[in-house]
């Protein structure tokens, strides 16, 4: 799936703001790669708009945050002038970009609360993402 970001086959949408087109035409390129009998078929399944989700917020994270993409990927320090420093960034298990303070002793607390993403200003996914309540 990560292949098809940068051509700008989801700019501009999220899987739930009417997007079910261009992530039915994500399954068939995926699906044009796998033997007939492996082929997903039917309607779009939770995971493949969880995952959609996911790509698209990394990628828009390593676009606005780049040096600080690669040194969290990289497991090296952060840029001494980052601008986010003070949110104590780091990678989850599915390579988004979240903060790490005090909140993460909160057990009671969800965690993607605990854990915020980051997300830059004046982004379009942002946008959309407060937009319409997305995590």
């Amino acid at each position: 799936m990560e292949n098809y970001l940068n051509c700008g086959l989801l700019q501009g949408c999220m899987p739930e703001n009417g997007c079910q087109t261009r992530l039915m035409f994500w399954r068939f390129l995926d699906n044009c790669k796998l033997p007939k009998e492996e082929r997903t078929k039917g309607e779009l399944l939770p995971e493949e708009i969880e995952e959609a989700e996911i790509m698209i917020i990394k990628t828009m994270q390593a676009e606005s945050f780049p040096e600080e993409y690669s040194a969290l990927v990289g497991k090296k320090e952060l840029p001494k002038k980052s601008k986010l420093l003070r949110l104590r960034p780091r990678l989850d298990e599915d390579g988004l970009m979240r903060c790490d303070g005090r909140l993460r002793y909160a057990d009671y607390l969800p965690y993607d609360v605990r854990y915020p993403v980051i997300l830059p200003r004046r982004n379009w996914v942002t946008k959309l993402i407060v937009k319409h309540g997305l995590s």
